[in-house]
C-alpha cells in the first residue's frame, strides 16, 4: 500500500483489507524495490510451505507398499461420505476385496513376491475407481476396501465385479490356490442410506459379512449383503 498518511486508523483499515505492507509518498525507489522483493520472498516462502504441508498430508494418506489410500484416509472418507449421506438421504456402498489364499501364496513365492502382488491388485482395483466421491483404500493385510459415495447396490455390485475382473486379468501365477493357479479376489458388497440412526460400522461389517460368505462359497466371486440396500 502506497499512503500519503501514517496515521494509525488508516493503517489499521488497510491492513484489514488486506495489505500486509505499506510505504509512505514520498516515494524512495531504492526503499520500494527492497520492500517489493522482501513481499515476493515472503509469498515465495509462504507457497513453498504450503506445497510442503501438502504432500505431507498426501504421503500421510497413502499406504507405504501400493500407494493407494491407507487405512486412515478410509475412515475419514467413510465418515466425511456418511456425514453427507444423512444430510442429502443419498446411498453409500462399500465394497470388500481379499485375495483370496494369500498366506499360500506368501509361503510359496516369498513375502517380496508377495508385496510386488499387493501392488498389482491394489493398481488394478484403483484403475476401477473414478472420481472424487470414490476410494480405493488398503483395509489391511491382503483386504482392500472401495468406498462410493452417492451409489446405488447395482452399481456397487458392477464396480465390484469389474474390479474382480481386473484381479483375475492380471493372470498372476498362483500354483498353491485350490480355486485356479492365478490370484484371484473374493468380494463382498453392501449399500445403504446413511441416517443418525445408523453408523459406518454397520456398512463395514455388512461388507464383510458378504465378502465371508463369498469365501465360503468357494472364492473368486462376488456376494452381496443380505441387507444389501436397506
Amino acid at each position: 500500500m502506497v499512503t500519503a498518511s501514517g496515521e494509525v486508523e488508516t493503517l489499521e483499515r488497510a491492513f484489514a483489507a488486506g495489505a500486509i505492507d505499506f510505504i509512505t509518498k514520498p516515494l524512495k525507489k531504492v526503499e520500494l524495490l527492497a520492500r517489493v522483493r522482501s513481499v515476493l520472498k515472503m509469498k515465495t516462502e509462504m507457497d513453498q510451505r504450503k506445497a510442503r504441508e501438502t504432500e505431507l498430508r498426501r504421503l500421510t494418506s497413502l499406504d507405504g507398499l501400493t500407494s493407494i489410500a491407507n487405512r486412515r484416509w478410509f475412515d475419514e472418507f467413510l465418515e466425511a461420505t456418511w456425514r453427507q449421506g444423512v444430510k442429502n438421504s443419498q446411498p453409500i456402498s462399500l465394497i470388500m476385496l481379499d485375495i483370496d489364499c494369500f498366506k499360500l501364496y506368501n509361503d510359496t513365492y516369498g513375502h517380496l513376491a508377495g508385496d510386488q502382488c499387493l501392488k498389482k491388485v491394489a493398481k488394478a482395483i484403483q484403475s476401477v475407481v473414478s472420481g472424487p466421491f470414490e476410494l480405493a483404500a488398503r483395509y489391511g493385510g491382503e483386504e482392500f476396501a472401495v468406498i462410493l459415495a452417492s451409489a446405488d447396490l447395482q452399481y456397487a455390485v458392477q464396480i465390484g465385479e469389474n474390479a474382480r475382473i481386473m484381479v483375475a486379468d492380471l493372470n498372476i501365477p498362483h500354483s498353491s490356490s485350490p480355486v485356479v493357479p492365478t490370484v484371484t479376489v473374493s468380494v463382498g458388497v453392501a449399500s445403504i442410506v446413511p441416517s443418525l440412526q445408523k453408523m459406518p460400522q454397520e456398512l463395514i461389517e455388512a461388507a464383510d459379512d458378504a465378502l465371508y460368505k463369498a469365501k465360503q462359497s468357494g472364492r473368486n466371486q462376488i456376494q452381496i449383503a443380505g441387507w444389501a440396500s436397506k
